[in-house]
């Protein structure tokens, strides 16, 4: 599992408002989180030399590898900055997807997850920060090149095959939510947001279900909620969330 060398921390509260999104808009959030991270607080790392190892969900645009192999992107970037003023050392451990996300916490390969959007059933297992994060859009997309959809037209869509990573509360609500739409989606599922790009881009399905923005090889067709996440910790880690 790839992971990041140990980052240099110094004790602050954040309180990260930052959203998933693209070009400006990505530094200008990025801004206020940064800004907020030092006068808001929402949860501390308590100092003393501890390794503090975080699970990131590994996307296009916000955790991703570049071309030199290297991991980038705002969430990165985030932490990143966010670790220069701590005394813990945090490792960040990129996954993409959902099932071993949620594994690897529960076997306790970590200690916490930065972006979780909040369920009943998963406040009864995790202790979620008393704040959100940030919040993501949970979008419809389909191929840059795939002319027929108009953006909000959900006529549009009814008897077309959708995508949505296997697991994932996204694609969750996404089938609740067509459910309130009077509509029975016809679905493919996929491990994570990689394989569900192929599967588009290989025209295995005619539209994908994600919870991000999508880039600039495809095109958002529909938003159906804006959902916050949230950083979570195991219950006995009041300390973490303090």
């Amino acid at each position: 599992m790839p992971s990041f060398s140990h980052f240099k921390l110094t004790s602050v509260a954040v309180y990260a408002i930052f959203k998933k999104n693209t070009g400006q808009e990505y530094m200008m959030c990025w801004i206020r989180a940064l800004v907020a991270c030092l006068i808001l607080g929402t949860f501390s790392f308590a100092t003393g030399g501890r390794v503090i190892r975080i699970g990131i969900t590994e996307e296009p645009g916000n955790a991703y590898k570049d071309i030199s192999g290297n991991y980038t992107g705002v969430t990165i970037e985030y932490l990143y900055k966010l670790s220069e003023y701590m005394e813990d050392k945090i490792e960040l451990i990129p996954i993409r997807d959902a099932k071993t996300y949620f594994k690897s916490f529960d076997d306790g390969s970590m200690d916490a997850l930065f972006d979780v959007i909040w369920t009943k059933e998963r406040e009864k297992k995790y202790l979620f920060a008393k704040h959100e994060s940030g919040y993501t859009p949970l979008v419809i997309y389909v191929r840059r090149d795939d002319e027929r959809f108009e953006y909000g037209a959900f006529e549009q869509m009814k008897g077309i095959t959708f995508g949505g990573e296997k697991g994932s509360q996204v694609t969750k609500s996404f089938i609740e939510w067509c459910k309130s739409q009077n509509f029975v989606p016809k679905m493919k599922y996929y491990s994570d947001c990689y394989t569900l790009n192929k599967g588009l881009d290989d025209h295995e399905i005619d539209a994908a279900v994600y919870g991000s923005a999508v880039g600039i090889y495809y095109r958002t067709i529909y938003q159906f909620a804006n959902m916050p996440y949230y950083m979570v910790f195991n219950k006995d880690s009041t300390d973490l969330r303090s």
